[in-house]
């Protein structure tokens, strides 16, 4: 069984940016949902694994590679599929392919994303203490002369 509580709150449970009285609301529900506790689960576990995750690199020669092989591809058929379709159809078997689909984000989770990113955001520059403006004293910087 899943529940409805907002999952963006778990991130910002874990980023530790939530007020007192937003902790006590969530570490209750956690203490309370098993959903919501794997789900938390689930989201230490993608972060660790983000921050120990290996670099892949990328050979340069990649981009020649490809574009040979479309060449190649594309001569041999007579009614060749535009260079788009081609490319579309490869999305669509490699979305298909679990890992990757696990990696390549929707735009519902950029947009999940961009939102956590900018709330955010929009809460340290809330919390931001103020600056104070010094005044400054022309007659003492400029020797006397006003």
């Amino acid at each position: 069984m899943s529940c409805n509580f907002d999952e963006m709150l778990l991130y910002e449970f874990l980023d530790d940016v939530l007020e007192p009285a937003e902790k006590l609301v969530v570490s209750n529900h956690l203490s309370a949902c098993p959903h919501c506790r794997k789900k938390l689960s689930e989201i230490k576990l993608m972060f660790y694994e983000l921050e120990h995750m290996e670099a892949i690199e990328i050979p340069e020669e990649l981009s020649l590679i490809r574009l040979e092989a479309v060449k190649v591809e594309l001569g041999k058929s007579k009614e060749s599929k535009s260079l788009l379709t081609q490319l579309q159809e490869t999305k669509t078997v490699l979305l298909e392919t679990p890992v990757v689909n696990h990696l390549v984000p929707t735009k519902e989770k950029m947009v999940k994303t961009s939102k956590f990113f900018y709330d955010g955001t929009k809460k340290i520059v809330t919390n931001m203490p103020k600056k104070e403006k010094k005044k400054t004293r022309l007659k003492g910087k400029l020797g006397g002369l006003l």
